[in-house]
């Protein structure tokens, strides 16, 4: 039951899930600088500024997929850069200049260097995600 109401959920309202991972970013993003580091506190396998860009390149890159997959569902169209590269890219824009508005965190040029990585690194897994779909359509 529930499974079929989720179902239905998801059809009516295919971008949830990348209004989800965005509403998360975003709780990330305007953390205070301190508890980001309880966070981190015992936990960094590597040194802080290579755990920063692994973060920053995988968050993007998880949300860049989720987009994806959400545009998948919602339409068989092919302007797949319109609705999935360049938001994903916009939001991590966006993501940095809340950070340089909030007193307690800072813009930092690099963060949104990673941020784009992150996103050309999920687009390019999306698009061989997606032509594998398409293939199999094809075949069947």
């Amino acid at each position: 039951m529930l499974r079929v109401e989720l179902k239905t959920m998801l059809h009516r309202h295919p971008f949830l899930p990348a209004w989800f991972c965005a509403g998360l970013l975003f709780v990330g993003y305007s953390l205070p600088n301190q508890e980001i580091e309880k966070l981190q506190r015992g936990k960094v396998l590597f040194s802080d500024t290579f755990s920063d860009i692994v973060l920053h390149v995988l968050v993007f890159m998880f949300f860049t997929l989720v987009l994806g997959l959400c545009y998948i569902v919602s339409t068989k169209g092919s302007a797949v850069v319109f609705f999935v590269l360049i938001p994903a890219f916009a939001y991590g824009v966006i993501m940095e200049l809340w950070q340089a508005v909030l007193p307690y965190r800072a813009y930092r040029l690099d963060d949104l260097v990673y941020n784009t990585a992150g996103v050309f690194g999920g687009f390019i897994i999306f698009l061989m995600i997606k032509s594998r779909l398409r293939s199999t359509k094809e075949s069947h």
